[in-house]
């Protein structure tokens, strides 16, 4: 597993200049003197050589990092897990080269989770059903031992709405020590505390069941080519979102509001003429839906977005 990118732009390496000359055509000797800010043979020249210079690197993080990487690792048997964003290097060129691609969203009241647009293109680009995050990773000015499942549950929904269906807890150490040690082992000011010497970790396992069940339909069947769905409020403000699934014969649509809205909606689903059902992740009870209609290729169902 790599973490997201972090150890800046490496602009040199011994076989740079035959790399370069080799990948761009032309050699790099002359405009070395480019580096101490001079310009050589007119701006645009020069403007070419740092993109030419940008490409090259980007091309050898491809090619000696991640192609090489996942080659050795697939030779002994082993999955490429990585966030593969944030370096000098292209997320869509890498991408292919990683078995399990993962983003990340941080933890916060929010009910949008901020994730990176450009892995998520890049998975479902090549075709990965699972879209794993680094997840409710946190800050010391959000979590300091002061997170609940509650709070958690507004981002992680979001996360779900962005296309995000395994999330990877940020963060659940290691506790080498027996309960006379609270917290225990913690990653310092970073991250989500989840784990035993958490002081609601028995009674939170409800939002674990919640997160499994919601992501056991997340990963069914594939992204649909079209959200096919709409919503149109009848009383107070709610105002659903979702993400559709769909395996070609059935479809599942994820539907998830903030706490902060309550009401009532008509909810329309471009399906064809198909019998809903109500699948709960919070209580585990799946029911049949017998107030709808169906106009066409639509089914519509009034939903009622209760508090709580």
């Amino acid at each position: 597993l790599l973490d997201s990118y972090e150890a800046g732009t490496p602009s040199w390496t011994p076989l740079m200049p035959q790399e370069f000359e080799q990948r761009r055509g032309y050699s790099i000797t002359e405009f070395l003197p480019v580096f101490a800010g001079r310009v050589v043979e007119g701006d645009a020249q020069t403007a070419k050589f740092r993109a030419d210079f940008d490409r090259t690197i980007a091309d050898l993080y491809r090619d000696v990092l991640f192609k090489v990487m996942q080659r050795m690792l697939c030779e002994a048997n082993i999955r490429f897990v990585c966030e593969p964003y944030g370096g000098p290097f292209h997320t869509g060129e890498v991408a292919p080269y990683v078995d399990r691609v993962m983003t990340e969203f941080w933890a916060g009241p929010e009910f949008k989770a901020e994730v990176q647009n450009g892995i998520m293109n890049a998975g479902e680009g090549k075709s990965h059903n699972i879209l794993e995050a680094e997840a409710f990773t946190g800050a010391p000015d959000q979590v300091s031992w002061t997170e609940t499942p509650g709070w958690l549950k507004t981002v992680g929904d979001g996360a779900y709405l962005a296309g995000i269906n395994r999330f990877i807890l940020h963060t659940n150490p290691h506790q080498p020590w027996d309960d006379r040690f609270k917290p225990g082992m913690t990653m310092g000011q970073w991250g989500s505390h989840f784990g035993r010497t958490q002081t609601w970790w028995v009674p939170g396992k409800a939002w674990i069941a919640y997160l499994a069940r919601c992501q056991a339909l997340l990963q069914w069947g594939k992204v649909a080519a079209s959200n096919g769905s709409s919503f149109v409020p009848i009383d107070g403000n709610a105002n659903p979102r979702s993400v559709h699934r769909s395996d070609g014969k059935g479809h599942v649509f994820f539907i998830a509001v903030p706490a902060s809205e309550q009401g009532k909606a008509l909810a329309s689903f471009r399906v064809g003429n198909m019998m809903p059902e109500l699948w709960d992740p919070v209580t585990g009870t799946m029911r049949d839906l017998t107030d709808f209609r169906v106009d066409g290729d639509t089914v519509r169902i009034p939903l009622d977005f209760a508090a709580g």
